[in-house]
C-alpha cells in the first residue's frame, strides 16, 4: 500500500525510536496523550513505536517550515490497522477539523454505539482521504521509495510548478538517499 508520513528532517522513520515527548502535537493538543495511550494498547502497540500515514497524498497539510515526506511502499500486512481520521478528532475532543466542502458533512456524523472507540478502526485498508494507517516503527528501509521536502517555498520565489491538492506549497522534488 502506499503511505505517506510528513517529520521533522531530523526524525527517522528508518532507525531510532518514536520519542513522543518531541511531538507538538503530543504534548500540545489537549486529549491527544491520553487517547495515544488507550490506542496504543488497542493496538498491541503498548510502547508508542507507531508512525501515522496518509493513505492519500493529495491533501498533505502544508508547513511554513521544512518537513520531510517519507513516500512509502508497505506490505498489507505491515500495516496495524487503518482508521477513520474524523473519529479520532472526535475522540481527542477537536471540536471541528477543516474538510474540503464536499466532505463537511462528516464531521456530523454520530457514534452508532455512542463510544467512538468502537468506530475508530475501519475494517479495510483501502486508501481515503479521512482514512490515516498506522505501521511499526522504525521502518524497513525498503518499504521507502522517496525522501522529499516539503514545505512553502514563497521566501526563494520558486518557478518550481505546484502541485495539485497541496495547498499551494511548492513540491520540491529532491530526493534524499
Amino acid at each position: 500500500m502506499k503511505l505517506w508520513s510528513l517529520h521533522d528532517p531530523s526524525f527517522s522513520l528508518t532507525d531510532g525510536k518514536v520519542i513522543h515527548s518531541r511531538s507538538t502535537y503530543y504534548t500540545g493538543v489537549n486529549g491527544v496523550k491520553d487517547a495515544y495511550h488507550k490506542l496504543w494498547i488497542k493496538i498491541g502497540q503498548p510502547d508508542g513505536q507507531i508512525v501515522w500515514c496518509y493513505t492519500v497524498r493529495d491533501h498533505i497539510p502544508c508547513t511554513g517550515i521544512v518537513k520531510l515526506l517519507w513516500c512509502l511502499e508497505v506490505p498489507s500486512d505491515e500495516i496495524l490497522r487503518c482508521i477513520d481520521d474524523i473519529v479520532w478528532n472526535k475522540i481527542i475532543g477537536q471540536n471541528q477539523v477543516a474538510l474540503p466542502r464536499h466532505l463537511q458533512h462528516e464531521w456530523s456524523r454520530q457514534p452508532i454505539t455512542g463510544d467512538w472507540w468502537d468506530e475508530l478502526f475501519v475494517s479495510d485498508n483501502a486508501p481515503g482521504l479521512l482514512r490515516n494507517a498506522l505501521i511499526r516503527h522504525p521502518v524497513a528501509e525498503d518499504y521507502v521509495t522517496a525522501r522529499l521536502e516539503w514545505h512553502i517555498n514563497s521566501a526563494r520565489g520558486s518557478s518550481k510548478s505546484r502541485r495539485p491538492g497541496s495547498c499551494g506549497s511548492i513540491w520540491e522534488q529532491q530526493s534524499r538517499s
